[in-house]
């Protein structure tokens, strides 16, 4: 069953991806919360997260994440903190191995500011600029070393880009109508409220 996986920076537009996709018929789960902007991170697969995350990696979380990742029934999932856990990647590869990836990518220092901007703090902030872009660069090269189909977009360069989102999305096994997805992304994006540093 093919999947595709939105990650990124915090604040670099994974969010959008989640509710452009939903709005042109791909069912992501969860929901938005329009006082940070950002949501649609489906319950189950949050969990998986969370637990890869919060937990030492050993035999029996891998078993147990085998079991979890077999439970998900959606074929597109959004959640910025992959980009925390790309061991996550090996282990849903072996179950789902026609998985693409969809990478967001944001300068680390700006990704920091428009997080603290908004007053909501939470993970991502424990870490430097320096700090983020090693999880980015580690993230990639599993990315490479697993042969996983992936597409890299820079924030903001593709709020302005739709043919760019288009065709990253068709080239990951993501198909819907062109020009409605035109309209919709048009719709969407709304530059006044973006924190661009």
């Amino acid at each position: 069953m093919k999947k595709l996986i939105i990650t990124g920076f915090p604040r670099s537009g994974t969010s959008l991806f989640a509710k452009f996709l939903n709005l042109v018929g791909f069912d992501t789960g969860g929901s938005w919360n329009s006082g940070i902007n950002a949501g649609y991170e489906d319950e189950h697969f949050q969990k998986i997260v969370t637990t890869m995350l919060m937990n030492s990696f050993t035999e029996d979380l891998v078993l147990f994440l085998e079991k979890e990742i077999q439970k998900v029934d959606k074929l597109v999932l959004k959640h910025p903190r992959v980009l925390f856990v790309p061991e996550l990647l090996r282990i849903w590869t072996n179950i789902y191995p026609e998985t693409s990836v969809l990478v967001t990518y944001r300068e680390p220092i700006h990704s920091l500011e428009s997080k603290k901007s908004l007053g909501n703090l939470g993970y991502y902030t424990n870490f430097s600029p320096s700090e983020l872009d090693v999880k980015f660069h580690t993230l990639i090269d599993t990315l490479i070393h697993l042969r996983i189909k992936h597409h890299i977009l820079y924030f903001p360069d593709f709020l302005e880009n739709y043919n760019e989102v288009f065709h990253s999305l068709h080239s990951l096994g993501i198909h819907f109508n062109k020009d409605k997805g035109r309209n919709i992304w048009a719709n969407l994006v709304d530059l006044n409220k973006v924190h661009f540093k």
